[in-house]
């Protein structure tokens, strides 16, 4: 047996064995993998306006043949919780929609005035096709909400399962040696075209928030822009204007200053005068009384004098006869 068919091989014995496997391992049947990803891929198709092609084609698969696609599924539990959660949020926003709780932008640019007064540049955010669909389906709740979360994640494993099943069809129906005409190649081969629908269907979601995100990212990325274009202009302007302002300061503050230096010059001469008149005056004043005191002096003398003469002229009289009298010199 070569390797081309063992391959073959293998596959159908797992093609054969999925089934009972799948029962003894978990409580899920293959209907209810099948019902979940029908549910899935129909609420997706309503939210996308698309029509119900691949919810028919899968809901059209027997359990046996949606039994071998899904083998693969580690948690088949999961899966159908996750497309369960996925059925919600679309119920969920359409319920949201209806009552109008949705579309206004949850980050609105502050409300202030740049220093020069220019109005800031709101990001203009994508409201297309995208954007409704992902509304649609409850991934976002307004313009400029970006993909993700366990919302997300729900539609990631809706996809995930849907490109699993994809790749053991393809598997089965590709490889050399499978009989056409064979049973087996028959129905899974069959049910290949219901999956590839199922997948496009399943990434509708994850496309529509990729073109979503990165119109919301264009949207800010120009806003940012723009703004900064604005802020730039506002310093400019702003710089400007104090430029001026401490011009206009500091000529004030120089005619401040020479006007002081000229009270304060003429203060100064006015005070130099004074005290030039006050000093001229006191010199007169003592001169006065120096000459006042002189000419008192001079008469205080020439009194001693006279009183020394008459004493002498009085010591040398016969009267007073001392000792020597009539000696010359008395």
């Amino acid at each position: 047996m070569n390797a081309k068919h063992l391959v073959v091989f293998s596959l159908l014995m797992a093609l054969c064995s999925a089934p009972v496997i799948a029962e003894q391992e978990s409580t899920y049947s293959a209907a209810k993998v099948r019902d979940a990803m029908v549910s899935a891929l129909a609420s997706i198709e309503d939210a996308a306006g698309l029509e119900p092609a691949a919810s028919q084609a899968m809901s059209g698969l027997d359990d046996e043949v949606v039994e071998t696609l899904f083998s693969s599924m580690a948690n088949k539990e999961e899966f159908i919780t996750s497309a369960q959660q996925t059925v919600d949020r679309i119920q969920s926003a359409r319920a949201g929609l209806a009552e109008g709780q949705a579309g206004i932008p949850k980050r609105p640019l502050r409300s202030l005035e740049s220093l020069a007064g220019t109005p800031p540049f709101p990001p203009n955010y994508p409201s297309g096709v995208s954007y409704e669909v992902i509304l649609l389906l409850g991934l976002v709740d307004s313009p400029d909400d970006r993909c993700g979360g366990p919302g997300f994640e729900a539609y990631e494993a809706v996809l995930a399962g849907a490109e699993a099943a994809l790749a053991i069809g393809d598997a089965a129906c590709s490889v050399a040696g499978c009989d056409p005409t064979g049973i087996v190649c028959v129905s899974v081969c069959g049910a290949v075209e219901a999956v590839k629908l199922a997948v496009l269907t399943a990434r509708i979601p994850i496309d529509a928030c990729a073109s979503h995100g990165r119109g919301v990212d264009s949207a800010e990325i120009e806003a940012g822009y723009e703004n900064g274009l604005s802020t730039l202009s506002d310093l400019a302007a702003h710089d400007a204007n104090i430029n001026g302002d401490l011009a206009a300061h500091d000529a004030n503050i120089d005619g401040d200053l020479a006007a002081h230096d000229a009270n304060i010059d003429g203060d100064l001469a006015a005070h130099d005068a004074n005290i030039d008149g006050d000093l001229a005056a006191h010199d007169a004043r003592i001169t006065d009384q120096l000459s006042t005191h002189d000419s008192d002096i001079k008469a205080l003398l020439a009194d001693i004098v006279a009183n020394q003469e008459e004493i002498i002229k009085l010591l040398k009289t016969p009267q007073g006869r001392r000792p020597g009298w009539g000696v010359d010199g008395y």
